[in-house]
């Protein structure tokens, strides 16, 4: 008779994250997990097979977690809402996991399943922006498309530049595009952003 489970799937994933934000998406291997919940590596082969597994299945939760943390985020319709949604959505963007992000998308690019979850989560995430846009702007999908470009081009662009904090970086090239979107509208930035060079 199988031995019963001590830990859930779950809570392994959550020790998989702790693992990978103090080392690393590449750099974290299972010896690194299974020291973190207690449990043999062969436990953890036994349940994913391998490192990438563990990796995969952290991701794929991820995803599945993503439509409804969206949902739970504030702003309606409209260009204003639509900017306090933006601002949450940056604000969790951390200067120093700059390296964990990029090398994340590396992980999602040599990997077809990796990749396959990066798009659900992208799609997911344009058509939450979409959705907050003004029903007036015409191919709202196209907008969204746009203002995540946006923030992914200004993510890559403070990783060279590294001018002032992340998620205020990418807030404030954010806010240059509403205003070009919606001219009549003033986007005011964080209180703890506005001293920052932009």
């Amino acid at each position: 008779m199988p031995r019963p489970r001590l830990l859930s799937d779950d809570a392994i994933l959550d020790a998989t994250r702790r693992v990978i934000l103090r080392r690393g998406p590449v750099q974290f291997t299972l010896a690194d997990v299974a020291a973190e919940v207690g449990l043999a590596r062969s436990t953890l082969i036994q349940r994913f097979e391998n490192r990438a597994g563990l990796f995969r299945r952290l991701m794929e939760r991820n995803t599945d977690r993503l439509p409804a943390e969206l949902a739970a985020l504030p702003g309606g319709a409209g260009p204003q809402e639509l900017w306090r949604f933006l601002r949450v959505l940056v604000s969790v963007l951390k200067s120093e996991r700059i390296n964990e992000y990029l090398l994340t998308v590396v992980e999602e690019m040599s990997d077809p399943h990796l990749a396959e979850l990066a798009g659900r989560g992208l799609q997911l995430i344009r058509e939450a922006i979409a959705g907050r846009l003004p029903p007036q702007v015409p191919d709202r999908l196209e907008v969204a498309r746009h203002l995540q470009a946006v923030m992914q081009g200004a993510s890559m662009q403070w990783a060279v530049e590294r001018d002032g904090e992340l998620s205020h970086f990418v807030a404030a090239r954010l806010r240059t595009a509403l205003q070009l979107l919606f001219p009549g509208e003033a986007f005011d930035l964080p209180a703890d952003a506005a001293g920052k060079r932009q």
